[in-house]
């Protein structure tokens, strides 16, 4: 995805957040797909750094919960 200015909600370590304030076990996001990010605007490169920060945020998260 690309210029998505809305999003999920994520946790610190890019765990995704449902409707309640919940985390879904298991489902993590990261990049475009976290919400937040750029409602103000888009920098160009940034949506590179989001997924490379939240990627590998999720990565660690995911091997965690496993």
């Amino acid at each position: 995805m690309t210029f998505t200015y809305g999003g999920l909600r994520v946790t610190d370590d890019a765990g995704v957040i449902d409707q309640f304030g919940n985390t879904i076990p298991r489902l993590f996001a990261c990049g475009e797909m976290v919400g937040g990010m750029f409602l103000g605007g888009y920098f160009g490169g940034s949506g590179l750094t989001s997924g490379a920060v939240f990627g590998r945020l999720a990565s660690k998260s995911a091997v965690v919960s496993h």
